[in-house]
This record gives C-alpha cells, sequence and structure tokens, in this order.
C-alpha cells in the first residue's frame, strides 16, 4: 500500500524532473517515463483524465514505449471508453506481445460483450504465460457465457476451444 506521504514525495519528485529542460535521446525516454510514471500516480488516485494526459505526453516522447500504451488502456478501460483502450492494447501488442497485454485486450472485448474475441485474447496470454490464473478465470467466464448464450439461441455457435 502505497502511503499518503510516499505519493506526494513521488508526485513532487515528478514534476522537478518533467519541469526540466531535457534534451537528447537518453533523457527524453527518461522524461516519457517520468509522464508513464506520473500517469500512474494519477491513475491510482483515481483522476484518469490527468493519466491519460500523462501518457499521451510519454508516448509523444517514446512512440515505442509499450508500457505508455498499456497503461494509458487500462484508464481508458476504467473510464468504459473500451474501442480506445483495445486500440492502446493493439498498438503495445505490435510493439511488445505480452500476456498482459492480451489479457487486458481480453478484458474489454468481454466488457463489450465480444466474447469470442476476448477467449482468443486470454488464450494467447496463457500461451505467453502458462501460470496465469486471472486468464485461466476469465477465459473460463467468457466460455461459460458462451456456452449460456449459444442454449438461449439456435442460431448461435459454439466454440471448440
Amino acid at each position: 500500500m502505497v502511503r499518503k506521504r510516499d505519493w506526494r514525495d513521488r508526485r513532487s519528485a515528478h514534476r522537478r524532473l518533467l519541469g526540466r529542460d531535457q534534451g537528447g535521446r537518453e533523457k527524453g525516454d527518461k522524461l516519457a517515463e517520468a509522464f508513464n510514471n506520473r500517469g500512474v500516480a494519477y491513475r491510482v488516485k483515481g483522476d484518469h483524465e490527468r493519466a491519460i494526459q500523462d501518457y499521451g505526453q510519454a508516448i509523444k516522447l517514446n512512440a515505442k514505449f509499450a508500457a505508455a500504451y498499456i497503461n494509458r488502456g487500462v484508464a481508458y478501460d476504467h473510464k468504459g471508453d473500451y474501442d480506445r483502450a483495445i486500440a492502446d492494447y493493439e498498438q503495445a501488442l505490435k510493439l511488445k506481445p505480452s500476456a498482459e497485454g492480451h489479457f487486458n485486450r481480453g478484458n474489454a472485448h468481454l466488457a463489450k460483450r465480444e466474447y469470442d474475441r476476448a477467449i482468443d485474447d486470454y488464450n494467447q496470454a496463457i500461451k505467453l504465460k502458462a501460470d496465469f490464473a486471472a486468464a485461466f478465470d476469465n477465459r473460463c467466464w467468457a466460455r461459460a457465457v458462451v456456452g449460456i448464450l449459444s442454449r438461449r439461441s439456435p442460431t448461435a455457435t459454439r466454440r471448440s476451444d
């Protein structure tokens, strides 16, 4: 658990760093990391708009920063903006395939009731991380929903995997 004082100290440090004039690629990457970290602090605080702004700044500074795309996707997800969340997860997965990226995209598809797509993403997450318990749980839940829906509708198709 992050103590309130620790969070304030980190936010102050990020403000000092972000206010400096930074030059060069390495400093740009560090600045992107600082924006990303401050975005996480805002997201934890529940300020998703400011978090999204900071993740956007991190991405402007380093367009190959997969973690910033994942984090912005999570913030969009919390706001219920699943299409933007999915777009960010897809970009992150292009840059750096990860179990977390597939899991998060699967969750966004699940929220949109796109069960087959969610199941596909959970399968990919499990392939990348065989002990990913949350992906197994969510895949099981999505499969159960697909089964229930297919019993209700004679035109629904069942998945075989």
